[in-house]
């Protein structure tokens, strides 16, 4: 699976993969790197937080790919893998060879209600500063065909914050964890940044999630601040409905290059939202709130950039 993104000075990365399936295997062991420990439940926290000139960027995309007919709904729909590979998940710059992460986190695993998801962390920076720009590839993300009620999906996305003296300064978080919103399992509350931002600034949201099912509504984003009420966040690719449609955006548009390139990403999103409507009345903290009323859905990651200077 393949995503393009180009980059300036590099300062901090993850890589996120995950999937869903009643069989579902993690990534195999090593004897260079013992495996982490894994919880059905991973509080988010901080990856990545400064105050700095210079921005975040990331590249994404979906594990698996479907039959025709399922541009609109993703339920009863039939999935199959991009690759026929199995193993641990693989990882190339542009232009590189394959290299084998290791997950440097607590590892997110649940199984409940049919299905057997995780997601894995690792911090690749070194990786990236190395690189050129072009292309990234990951291979090998563990995802089963979903032939169970609650189907199956993956995906991988990598984040990277920054500096190149040129732009804003701006507070950047990333943040990452696992956790579960529903109907049973309630929203879900993350505090993302806690800067001073003036009225009228600009800045961006990212959200990386699991198993949000395109067609079925009733799951939102809302972004709190300190000067205003809250803000539902939306745009032309995610509803304020159904805001987790299985869709790799950036303010609606899908602005990388990527293979797959489906529309409809089968129940794993990455997107970017733009926050100039949450952020016009300023404000001295941000926090997210996530949930869904009809679907169960894993979190993963939140990151942000907003200016905190006009």
């Amino acid at each position: 699976m393949r995503n393009s993104a180009v980059l300036a000075v590099r300062r901090s990365a993850s890589c996120a993969s995950s999937c869903a399936a009643p069989t579902a295997a993690l990534p195999g062991a090593s004897a260079a790197a013992p495996r982490p420990r894994e919880a059905a439940r991973v509080p988010f926290t901080a990856r990545h937080q400064a105050v700095q000139h210079g921005g975040i960027v990331r590249a994404a995309t979906t594990s698996v790919k479907g039959a025709k007919g399922t541009g609109s709904v993703n339920d009863r729909a039939s999935i199959r893998y991009v690759d026929v590979d199995d193993g641990r998940v693989l990882i190339a710059e542009p232009g590189g060879r394959y290299k084998a992460p290791f997950a440097d986190s607590v590892i997110g695993h649940r199984a409940a209600d049919g299905a057997d998801a995780f997601q894995a962390s690792a911090d690749v920076t070194q990786l990236v500063r190395r690189s050129h720009p072009g292309q990234w590839t990951v291979a090998q993300v563990n995802v089963a065909m979903g032939r169970s009620r609650v189907g199956g999906w993956g995906g991988w996305t990598l984040v990277a914050a920054y500096e190149k003296a040129s732009e804003p300064l701006r507070g950047i978080s990333v943040r990452d964890g696992f956790e579960t919103v529903g109907p049973r399992a309630g929203e879900l509350r993350v505090p993302v940044d806690g800067n001073r931002f003036p009225k009228g600034t600009s800045g961006r949201l990212g959200l990386i999630a699991h198993d949000g099912d395109r067609g079925t509504s009733g799951d939102y984003l809302t972004v709190e601040t300190s000067r205003s009420k809250s803000t539902r966040l939306s745009d032309s690719a995610n509803s304020a409905d159904d805001v987790l449609n299985s869709t790799v955006t950036e303010f609606g548009a899908g602005r990388t290059v990527r293979r797959p390139d489906r529309t409809n990403t089968l129940g794993y999103d990455s997107d970017v939202f733009d926050l100039r409507g949450a952020l016009r009345s300023g404000g001295d903290r941000v926090r997210v709130r996530v949930g869904s009323r009809k679907d169960t859905v894993w979190l993963g990651a939140v990151f942000l950039q907003a200016d905190v200077r006009r």
